[in-house]
């Protein structure tokens, strides 16, 4: 992780196990994906609730960009993400995850 802007930009490797049409496409192959992209928005919405819910810290983490997006066809699609990812001064206990949006990013919890 390294500092960025307002908040952290994290690189998040996962699998997303979605139905896709190979056709055309290079197995296991590495492609650019418009960040604009719905499913690599999906992804990256995922990515920073899970950090969000598994980390310890008492407030919530909330995404602020999406820099890059790479992806991976296998089985089902396999993403890379480049994000800058900030602390806000919502607390865990107080705000669900849902309502993250409302909350502001803490530039003291940087």
């Amino acid at each position: 992780m390294k500092m960025a802007g307002q908040g952290l930009s994290v690189y998040v490797g996962f699998l997303l196990l979605i139905g896709v049409s190979c056709i055309g496409k290079r197995l296991g192959g590495w492609e650019d994906v418009d960040v604009e992209d719905e499913h690599v928005k999906n992804a990256a919405g995922f990515a920073v609730k899970e950090m969000s819910t598994r980390s310890n810290g008492l407030y919530h983490q909330k995404l602020v960009e999406i820099q890059e997006a790479r992806r991976q066809v296998v089985s089902g699609w396999k993403f890379k993400l480049m994000l800058e990812v900030g602390t806000t001064s919502c607390k865990k206990n107080e705000v669900t995850f849902e309502d993250v949006e409302q909350c502001e990013i803490d530039e003291n919890r940087l």
